[in-house]
């Protein structure tokens, strides 16, 4: 029971998902000032970022 249960579900994230396929590419787009910001926090502080 608790096998297909956990199918049903899986089916039910993947419906909503193709839907909001879009978005990703906005939150790509906000957080390339914050690695832009981390990247020169590394070079200043010469600490191995694992980016």
């Amino acid at each position: 029971m608790s096998a297909i249960r956990q199918r049903s579900d899986a089916t039910r994230t993947s419906g909503p998902l193709k839907e909001t396929s879009p978005k990703p590419r906005k939150h790509e787009s906000s957080l390339t000032p914050f690695i832009r910001t981390v990247k020169e926090a590394k070079d200043k502080q010469h600490i191995t970022l694992p980016i």
